[in-house]
């Protein structure tokens, strides 16, 4: 009996795990999916989407962006919006 409680426990721990990788996944890919589509877009328009979008999903996106618009877009922010999102891109390189 205990055996097969061991058993399904783990049988639900990798379940579990299976399933958060899964959705890691599909994370990964929304923001990369982002990253691509804000990099294509107008910089002006995109750094007002990014005025007020918040901090820590702006910082995510443009961290998969590549530095050319990534800087473009972040220098067209508001200052005080991208003195925050360079503060969250600095911590996430640590």
């Amino acid at each position: 009996m205990k055996k097969q409680i061991q058993d399904n426990l783990a049988s639900i721990q990798k379940v579990k795990s299976d399933k958060e990788k899964a959705m890691e996944v599909v994370y990964e890919e929304k923001m990369a999916s982002l990253a691509v589509l804000y990099a294509k877009m107008p910089t002006k328009n995109a750094a007002a989407i990014f005025d007020t979008m918040d901090v820590e999903l702006a910082a995510e996106i443009l961290a998969r962006m590549p530095p050319k618009p990534a800087s473009k877009i972040l220098a067209a922010v508001q200052m005080e919006q991208a003195s925050k999102i360079s503060e969250r891109l600095a911590q996430k390189k640590k």
